[in-house]
């Protein structure tokens, strides 16, 4: 019989405890967030204690966002990196045709002496390269006519390596 009331007493003092303690979810809701705070608070003794907390960012920017909102379908990661990779490519392309043009102009011996300068057509490994060197870009470098009185003219270098070969 003592144990009965032994038992009896702790389930009394259980829901005591209980219902003088609550346990208290926080929310944070942000724009591109979740924050969260699991806490629970026993008025009798006034103790708080935090149980758990966290948050979540969420990796999308404004755009994808409101694509979610609009219920349109989202792209997966592989998605977009393939979507980043094409540009890549097409520029790396261009640029070896451009290396390529470049030795090919030199093998002719076509290309300008202040742009010849600019390019590196061996580099360190003796391999054939066509490369601008590094910080020097040639810009496209053009003179002035001055047979012409009444207005000026500009001629391109390159034009005029051009109509040298031509009439070879």
């Amino acid at each position: 019989m003592a144990f009965l009331l032994l038992s009896y007493k702790n389930r009394i003092n259980n829901l005591k405890t209980m219902i003088m303690s609550k346990k208290i979810l926080g929310l944070d809701l942000g724009t591109n967030s979740i924050g969260w705070a699991l806490i629970e608070i026993n008025h009798e003794n006034k103790i708080v204690k935090i149980l758990g907390l966290g948050s979540r960012i969420l990796t999308m920017d404004a755009a994808e966002i409101a694509n979610f909102e609009s219920g349109t379908k989202i792209a997966s990661t592989a998605a977009q990196r393939t979507e980043k990779r094409s540009p890549r490519k097409l520029n790396e392309r261009y640029l070896l045709r451009r290396d390529r043009l470049h030795c090919v102009l030199n093998l002719l011996n076509s290309l300008p002496q202040h742009y010849k300068l600019s390019i590196e057509f061996e580099n360190e490994k003796g391999k054939r390269t066509g490369k601008f060197k590094k910080g020097v870009e040639e810009k496209l470098a053009y003179y002035k006519d001055d047979h012409h009185n009444k207005s000026l003219h500009y001629h391109l270098l390159q034009v005029d390596c051009y109509n040298l070969l031509r009439c070879l």
